[in-house]
């Protein structure tokens, strides 16, 4: 016989675990920094183009030159470029091809050079051209004609170096403007921007352009507006590290949170510069802050990163939020965020007590509860957490009543344990009553210590005092999601 049920059954531990005056600089600069809402990409945003050091001579530098992400912090060897007016257009171009598509706005670009003249006061006629190169193919994007004053209070100087910014509008090939819109700059594209001193008649006129300025401390640049700016993609958050697939949205005290970021930049991820992230609790309380840590590089536009976080053992329960921030380049003016949550519960598992009658000496038809009667207990344990319960962590115990005596069996084999669907994941070993190594221990002290129980020949608790109190430990992780297990034993009404 067996009996699996008890009256008083309890959960002792279930737990789980045009050009602009030289004065306008300091306003075109890029402002503060911009804010967006979770999970919604930056309406807009501008990329700065810096030009790199110079190779070659100031006369003939190595063409094209090349255009960064980061600006210069030290003069360039040489530190400026001479361009006459016979000389060809100085070039520069995107040293490290786009890796996602680049969209402009309609706004249009805006270019700031440091530049003097030689001693030649004479207005100089430039022409400046923003556009792309794909391949064999040249795509031109801007240009603008102007004509820089070759002396006075906003004019080129002779011995001092200003900053002039220019607005450079979407235009046909002869700088007509064509009007605002959209313009996609394709994934693999070298961005190029060139400058052309085309002053008619006369020897000499230079103009000399320096790609960083020692006395302002400050680099030109190119500004383009764009709508493709850095990108959180997704946020999710995972119980295992990087690569593990699967996210999750639950999670358990104790468990350990994966908080994972793709971030995409379509210059590259080389200019994703950090991804800090925050974990608040149900309370808004702080309780994590910091900075991702990259365990991917796509080599292309997009990265992962990732943070580990263990939940606390006291939770506490309730929604969870996650604020990932994601900061390109190295002006610290552009970036974007998600937030995601997650639910942290305890144990979550509840018991199923099933006691029916199986015999007495009176009826084999109609077995009631009187005394001599054997009864019979099932016990289901279902976790209805979407988490898995730690290994080993799932302990039974019961009190047993005091009119009941346990049945061992003959040979003892005194608890079934039988799987459920879906499986529990856990196992059951009973070796003998003496092995205090298996998964079941008896005690007539009410769990003060536990004994070897003593058995009569039909099975029974012979026990002085009997045994009141057992506990129950089956190995193993408790799977999640409604897994389940059962166990059976039997006890005599005295």
């Amino acid at each position: 016989m067996r009996k699996y049920g008890r009256p008083s059954w309890v959960v002792g531990v279930l737990a789980c675990a045009g050009m602009v005056s030289a004065w306008m600089v300091t306003a075109w600069m890029l402002g503060p920094p911009q804010a967006y809402a979770a999970a919604a990409p930056p309406s807009s945003g501008t990329k700065v183009l810096y030009p790199g050091d110079i190779a070659g001579t100031q006369n003939n530098p190595t063409l094209p030159m090349i255009f960064n992400r980061n600006p210069l912090t030290v003069a360039s060897a040489p530190a400026r470029v001479r361009i006459r007016r016979q000389d060809n257009d100085r070039i520069w171009q995107l040293g490290i091809p786009l890796q996602a598509d680049l969209t402009l706005d309609g706004a249009g670009m805006t270019v700031l050079l440091y530049m003097r003249r030689n001693n030649n006061s004479s207005n100089r006629n430039l022409r400046l051209t923003v556009g792309y190169n794909l391949g064999a193919s040249s795509v031109l994007i801007g240009c603008l004609d102007v004509v820089v004053p070759g002396s006075g209070a906003s004019g080129l100087s002779r011995n001092q170096t200003r900053a002039f910014l220019f607005v450079v509008e979407h235009t046909d090939a002869t700088c007509t403007p064509s009007g605002g819109g959209a313009l996609t700059v394709p994934t693999g594209a070298q961005l190029t921007f060139a400058l052309d001193n085309q002053v008619v008649g006369g020897n000499g006129r230079a103009i000399f352009v320096y790609p960083y300025d020692v006395s302002s401390a400050q680099p030109s640049a190119v500004g383009l507006p764009v709508t493709t700016v850095i990108n959180v993609d997704d946020q999710q958050n995972h119980a295992g590290a990087y690569p593990v697939v699967a996210p999750t949205n639950e999670f358990a005290r104790g468990d350990r949170v994966y908080v994972r970021a793709d971030v995409s930049d379509p210059f590259g991820s080389y200019d994703i510069n950090s991804v800090d992230y925050r974990i608040e609790d149900p309370t808004d309380t702080v309780v994590a802050s910091g900075t991702l840590t990259q365990v991917q590089d796509s080599g292309a536009a997009t990265a992962v990163y990732e943070q580990l976080y263990t939940i606390p053992a006291a939770g506490p329960d309730g929604v969870w939020t996650v604020d990932v921030t994601a900061n390109e380049g190295t002006e610290g003016t552009i970036s974007h965020s998600f937030q995601s949550t997650f639910q942290v519960t305890g144990a979550n598992v509840s018991l199923q007590k099933d006691v029916s009658v199986v015999a007495d000496s009176i009826s084999a038809t109609n077995p009631k509860m009187i005394p001599g009667a054997i009864v019979e207990y099932v016990i289901r344990a279902t976790n209805n957490s979407a988490q898995a319960m730690a290994a080993d962590t799932v302990i039974l115990q019961d009190s047993l009543p005091p009119d009941m005596r346990f049945f061992f069996g003959s040979p003892a084999d005194p608890f079934i344990f039988a799987d459920g669907s879906p499986s529990s994941g856990l196992t059951f070993t009973f070796t003998n009553l003496a092995d205090t190594g298996d998964d079941i221990q008896f005690s007539n002290n009410g769990g003060v210590s536990f004994i070897t129980p003593v058995v009569d020949a039909q099975g029974f608790d012979a026990t002085v005092p009997k045994i009141n109190y057992v506990e129950i430990n089956p190995k193993g992780v408790f799977n999640p999601k409604y897994a389940n297990f059962e166990l059976r034993f039997q006890m005599r009404v005295e």
